[in-house]
């Protein structure tokens, strides 16, 4: 993804599939950095996690990835539909 602006909005439609017990987490981040994260909803069919305007260092790739949160046991798969980007200057 090449950046259109310097600050973006980006929300993740997505669907978890579930299994065991406690949170797990949506992170994002640019490069090395994490500047944002979200729970994922358990089994709630198709939804969007946002993050709301988040700084997009120059030359730095997006990624996304899934944490554990409090007290996770199990696993936790998802669904990633798309990715959309509402870009800032």
């Amino acid at each position: 993804v090449v950046a259109g602006g310097r600050r973006v909005s980006i929300g993740v439609d997505l669907q978890s599939l579930r299994a065991g017990t406690g949170s797990t987490l949506l992170e994002l981040g640019a490069g090395e950095l994490w500047t944002a994260r979200s729970p994922v909803e358990p089994a709630r069919g198709w939804h969007r996690v946002s993050f709301e305007l988040q700084e997009w260092p120059v030359g730095e790739p997006l990624v996304l990835r899934l944490a554990a949160g409090e007290a996770r046991r199990g696993s936790t798969r998802v669904l990633l539909d798309r990715v959309v980007f509402e870009w800032r200057d």
